[in-house]
């Protein structure tokens, strides 16, 4: 389960997941691959917080912001790859529960 998908379909606040399931889910390799986490590391990644923060206020507000000054053409290739991918699946997301 990836973390927009945590959110939606839980109904659930960015904050509420990160404060809860977020640190229940495995999202880390240690998790999932090894079965050697204890738990004390957060399962969301920092950058992976940054850049939803980003897809929904994008999706939701209209809001076309971005980390770095200038427009799309201007940010970082890995900021504007995890941007198009989590709103690409946001928007599948909620397509998909609008047709149910």
């Amino acid at each position: 389960m990836t973390t927009i998908e945590l959110i939606e379909y839980n109904g659930q606040e960015f904050s509420t997941v990160l404060a809860g399931d977020g640190g229940v889910f495995a999202y880390c390799k240690h998790c999932e691959q090894y079965e050697t986490c204890d738990h004390s590391k957060p399962k969301i990644l920092q950058v992976v917080q940054y850049v939803l923060g980003f897809i929904y206020d994008f999706n939701d507000y209209e809001l076309q912001a971005y980390p770095m000054q200038g427009g799309v053409d201007l940010q970082p290739d890995w900021f504007i790859t995890l941007f198009r991918k989590g709103l690409n699946h946001l928007r599948k997301i909620r397509q998909e529960m609008q047709d149910e």
